[in-house]
């Protein structure tokens, strides 16, 4: 694709991105207390849940709280597991989460029982757009709404002594676990019960399977099914841009803007798609190849480009969208 193609937007490049392509690594921020309840990545009742999740991270890390936006962003999902007793999240946590929930990178985050946890299962819920009950799930309970990779060879799990959201899409009978739209890509999910994750459970009905299919799903980003975008690294400096699920050799158009919006493409061979951006500063930064449907280019950018905004643009027919990333 030229960059004629995209006269409305060109001007000179803000950011200068190399064109080198390469697998990306995916990476996971888990926030997590060390309290001996033993539910978390690398805990002893984790062993088996702690295992699918490093088939889909080539890095795990872990952070008590999160409160630094900056570090968020360097990871593409986030595992928020649960806290003491009569937790909450902080003000500066639930923006964080939100604004991260808008870049469309995933977002797992575990609740408990509401007798114990109801304020933390609630503040869960709310960033995700909705609430939670003082009522508990506990039983089984069947498959409700069937979802690609998270119900595939799923048919019913068991869940003691869970919460309960309001809102959402539930996934089976009861609505312990949920699937939120975040930023329009259902890219949350909400598990208000720890113990179906865990290893004494594992081969209790079908929880193995959904544990390892929920592992899979935070894995293989892209919100949903579409194109996912990344951004690592601090701004002025070297940041890594890398995208997945996209469809293999085909050109790739990675736009920029300083500002949010719903900018219409008037022209070229996505003409009619609708951006993520605003017009302010918007322009064509580079255009290169899916490969092989992920990759990453590597680049030094200026303060010029601190704080604004990218958006990849795949041509195809019809020509597809990724998520809105702020570069940090």
């Amino acid at each position: 694709m030229s960059i004629r193609s995209f006269t409305t937007l060109c001007a000179a490049a803000v950011v200068c991105l190399s064109s080198a392509s390469a697998l990306a690594q995916q990476r996971l921020l888990c926030s997590q207390e060390r309290h001996g309840f033993g539910f978390g990545y690398g805990d002893y009742r984790y062993d088996n849940f702690s295992a699918e999740i490093n088939l889909w991270f080539s890095a795990v890390d872990i952070a008590p709280n999160l409160e630094d936006y900056a570090q968020m962003l360097q990871y593409d999902a986030i595992m928020v597991q649960i806290r003491e007793w009569n937790a909450v999240l902080t003000p500066t946590e639930k923006t964080n989460l939100t604004q991260y929930i808008a870049t469309g990178r995933r977002v797992l985050m575990i609740g408990e029982n509401p007798s114990l946890w109801y304020s933390w299962d609630n503040d869960l819920c709310t960033v995700a757009g909705g609430s939670a009950t003082n009522q508990e799930s506990n039983g089984n309970y069947n498959v409700a709404t069937p979802i690609p990779i998270l119900t595939d060879g799923v048919n019913s799990v068991n869940i003691p002594n869970g919460g309960i959201a309001v809102g959402g899409t539930s996934i089976f009978t009861i609505n312990t676990a949920t699937l939120w739209t975040g930023n329009g890509t259902d890219n949350v999910l909400t598990m208000l019960d720890v113990n179906v994750f865990e290893d004494d459970r594992w081969d209790t009905l079908d929880g193995g399977v959904f544990s390892a299919n929920v592992a899979e799903w935070l894995g293989s980003g892209g919100g949903g099914g579409g194109v996912g975008l990344s951004i690592r690294g601090q701004c002025p400096g070297t940041i890594t841009l890398a995208w997945s699920n996209a469809t293999p050799s085909r050109p790739l158009a990675i736009a920029f803007a300083n500002n949010t919006g719903s900018f219409v493409l008037p022209q070229g061979p996505c003409g009619g798609t609708q951006l993520g951006l605003g017009t302010d500063n918007l322009r064509l930064v580079n255009t290169i190849n899916t490969g092989s449907g992920s990759g990453q280019v590597n680049r030094q950018v200026g303060t010029g480009a601190c704080g604004g905004y990218v958006q990849l643009i795949v041509v195809e027919s019809p020509c597809t969208t990724s998520n809105v990333v702020q570069i940090p």
